[in-house]
């Protein structure tokens, strides 16, 4: 899977969302209400291509799948000082639901009136991005590339996060 396509693509969904839906930018703290507009435009981009066939954009999808079922989705990262497991439901993800060969990307969203939890936000990306076999133990999820999204007022800050050359 190309990292440049799904940035492309990611970027195409949220340029229509500043055009279509700048209002929610404007009255801010609506960071839920922005992620499923950008998710409904990428899903639309997504679905264009045959690719991305069996492809879907989830929000706050916490659950993974396991031989036994599904469980609720854990990082071992550490939060203000404390190495722990903790649950998780990033803002978005493009996966193929109950697989993990094919978690593509996964962006976590800021809003320009929401300067908390940046680093948390950033630390989790990078835990989400860490290959699978080098610590299943952690619950680690391989994903191919991680985005955190600045919405900013009149344009969005992208930095990417990827451990796969």
């Amino acid at each position: 899977m190309d990292k440049e396509l799904l940035k492309a693509l990611l970027h195409k969904a949220v340029g229509k969302f500043y055009i279509n839906d700048s209002l929610l930018l404007k009255i801010g703290g609506l960071e839920r209400a922005c992620v499923s507009r950008i998710a409904h435009y990428l899903q639309r981009e997504l679905d264009c291509d045959k690719e991305f066939r069996d492809i879907v954009v989830d929000c706050e999808f916490g659950k993974c799948s396991v031989e036994e079922g599904w469980i609720t989705k854990a990082l071992d990262i550490t939060f203000e000082n404390e190495e722990q497991e903790r649950d998780v439901c990033p803002d978005l993800i493009v996966h193929s639901r109950g697989t993990h060969t094919k978690n593509l990307m996964v962006v976590e969203f800021k809003g320009h009136w929401n300067k908390k939890n940046w680093d948390y936000d950033k630390k989790k990306l990078w835990a989400f991005i860490t290959p699978r076999d080098i610590a299943e133990e952690k619950k680690h999820f391989g994903y191919l590339l991680g985005v955190f999204v600045e919405l900013g007022e009149q344009s969005p800050k992208y930095e990417f996060f990827t451990n796969n050359p």
